[in-house]
């Protein structure tokens, strides 16, 4: 009785959706419905009741995402029917005119995506790409960022790090391992979410890792030197025009190292690549030191990408370019000194016991009770992993594979 309420349920919610009829009562009614039903739900609730929106590249953005989950569940249940054509009609327009995605309309969720993934997976997550880790975090909240201003995104990565920064300063560095992951979240969504609403601003590609890696190819931004000297310039006291000289000066050796320099392959090595290059210069600073960085740079993304708004809006003239990529990946790099913070934090705090137990135990010494301190890509799975089985991610907040967060809710 109960599997007849909900197939009737379901045809209802399908019928709603104007694809009642493209697969067989039988199939609908006992494997296929209980899936598109989670479908349906996902984009009733992304909607909240509002009409389907009538913007091209959000049209297309919602149409790629429908595509994508009917691609699964047509695999998985080895439905032969055209997913496209399902996809239009599930986004029928109140006069029923199929809806066709704009050939011109430009956003890398789904081609750049396809062609760099990989599952993530309790097994593969440790070296997935930031590709595959950017591509994991789109399947997740791209639905709903598109729906979301970029300041409001930014006030979203300022609530996160405003915790982060409070843990850090009360040394709660169990506390703050849990928000660098959200933090990373919204750094992997602002990356994916500029790029589709402004693709003219976005000269260095749709990735993150393109962004990071033309401003720090293995290098550092202003001396240009695989291990930062920059302290020994006191560049605080530098000028503007002086720091524009060092780094007109250095401009051609950082173009030599984008092209023949090895960029790092996993999530992890991006992090070690900022260790290498600064982790001699930040031991040697404070931790509020460090997270006054983090600000600083938090607060100049958020300048850069306000002004990309009020452009899109029409309430501000486009006079000047609009330096978004620099200033993000100035934020990742803060974010990684960060880690390596708390990283360093929990090594001493090893070497303390090392010490401890070799001299209690003398010869029978072997290793220390405590294990080396997780990477980062650990941390962020552990926040955001999602099916056992399949794989992927899943909402920090409503633990859906698609987030269905009310949009005035606050997300994770």
């Amino acid at each position: 009785g109960q599997e007849k309420e909900f197939s009737e349920a379901v045809r209802a919610d399908l019928e709603r959706a104007s694809v009642r009829e493209t697969i067989s009562k039988k199939t609908l009614a006992h494997r296929v419905a209980p899936k598109l039903h989670m479908t349906v739900a996902h984009v009733h609730n992304m909607l909240a009741g509002q009409p389907m929106p009538t913007n091209v590249a959000n049209r297309r953005r919602l149409f790629e995402a429908v595509t994508e989950q009917l691609e699964i569940i047509f695999e998985e249940e080895g439905v032969d029917e055209p997913v496209t054509d399902y996809a239009a009609r599930f986004l029928d327009d109140d006069q029923g005119t199929l809806f066709e995605p704009s050939a011109t309309t430009t956003f890398p969720s789904r081609e750049i995506f396809r062609e760099r993934r990989q599952q993530l997976t309790a097994s593969s997550y440790s070296s997935a790409s930031m590709d595959d880790w950017q591509a994991a975090f789109w399947d997740v909240y791209g639905l709903q960022d598109t729906n979301l201003k970029l300041h409001d995104m930014m006030l979203q990565l300022t609530v996160d790090a405003t915790r982060l920064s409070e843990a850090i300063r009360k040394e709660n560095y169990v506390e703050a391992l849990g928000f660098l992951p959200r933090v990373m979240s919204w750094v992997f969504s602002l990356s994916s979410t500029t790029v589709g609403s402004f693709p003219d601003l976005s000269p260095h590609g749709a990735l993150l890792s393109e962004v990071i890696w033309h401003k720090y190819p293995g290098l550092c931004s202003l001396c240009a030197e695989p291990r930062c000297i920059c302290v020994t310039w006191v560049t605080d006291d530098l000028s503007e025009e002086e720091r524009l000289e060092k780094q007109e000066a250095n401009a051609e050796r950082l173009a030599e190292a984008r092209r023949t320099g090895r960029r790092p392959r996993s999530f992890d090595e991006w992090v070690d690549m900022f260790e290498q290059i600064y982790g001699r210069v930040n031991r040697s600073r404070r931790a509020s030191e460090k997270m006054l960085h983090l600000w600083e740079e938090i607060g100049e993304l958020e300048v850069e990408l306000r002004n990309a708004d009020r452009v899109a809006s029409g309430d501000l003239a486009r006079t000047k370019p609009i330096d978004w990529e620099a200033e993000l990946a100035d934020v990742f790099s803060w974010v990684s000194s960060t880690y390596l913070h708390i990283v360093g934090y929990l090594l001493r705090a090893k070497a303390v016991d090392d010490a401890i137990e070799s001299k209690a135990r003398m010869d029978d010494y072997t290793a220390s009770r405590y294990p080396d301190p997780p990477k980062l890509s650990t941390w962020i799975w552990l926040e955001f992993q999602g099916d056992k089985v399949r794989g992927g991610l899943r909402c920090h907040k409503c633990g859906d594979a698609v987030c269905t967060c009310p949009l005035n809710y606050e997300r994770r």
